[in-house]
């Protein structure tokens, strides 16, 4: 049997009921020694295992598959194996680390939806939720401010602005830079700078 990554053949084995059963019980014992829950794994189905290309051996058969580091059945007549050339991908790792629901301000623009603060890999991230809707008006900022309610119009010593607003509808996400200190924040506010007016906020 010789398996490979996505750059690589299928099985190739002479159709053989021995040799099937040779590769199966050299699989199954190997199955003892490796780790069967890595990623990017194969299912190779057993129909393959009856195609023929010449010149391929059955020590080179068995030593292909010896070569894999994962090797798993995967259920009657299947087997699972995952190269040891495949390098997997870390995992990104989502944390919540705050989340609240937006208050509408001025009766005018009013705002709805979700504000969640999270954490991936090491970096912040503010995220609205599908649900986010406000209204439209020039130069609108979304912004942290100092205290849990947000009152109408801003003063400059209790907020910092976290970046243009994308969109008054649907899900979006804004990097939080290092240099804004959470812990000096409690509410994130949808905030019209031209005419200083808060149309809502989210206390996180």
């Amino acid at each position: 049997m010789v398996i490979e990554s996505p750059s690589l053949t299928q099985v190739i084995i002479r159709h053989s009921p021995e040799r099937v059963h040779i590769l199966q019980t050299c699989a199954s014992a190997w199955l003892h020694m490796v780790s069967a829950s890595r990623s990017n794994v194969m299912n190779v189905q057993m129909p393959y295992l009856t195609k023929l290309i010449g010149g391929i051996t059955m020590k080179r058969v068995i030593a292909s598959v010896l070569g894999a580091s994962t090797i798993a059945l995967t259920g009657f007549g299947g087997l699972a194996i995952a190269p040891a050339s495949v390098n997997a991908e870390p995992i990104a790792k989502n944390v919540t680390l705050s989340s609240g629901n937006f208050v509408t301000v001025d009766a005018g623009h009013p705002t709805q939806g979700t504000a969640t603060i999270i954490e991936e890999n090491g970096q912040k991230y503010l995220q609205l939720s599908d649900s986010f809707r406000t209204a439209s008006g020039p130069t609108v900022y979304v912004v942290f401010h100092r205290n849990s309610s947000v009152a109408r119009s801003l003063q400059s010593q209790d907020y910092v602005t976290l970046a243009p607003l994308f969109s008054t509808s649907g899900a979006q996400r804004y990097r939080i830079p290092s240099s804004i200190d959470l812990n000096a924040f409690n509410s994130v506010a949808i905030w019209c700078e031209r005419f200083n007016i808060t149309f809502g906020y989210a206390s996180i």
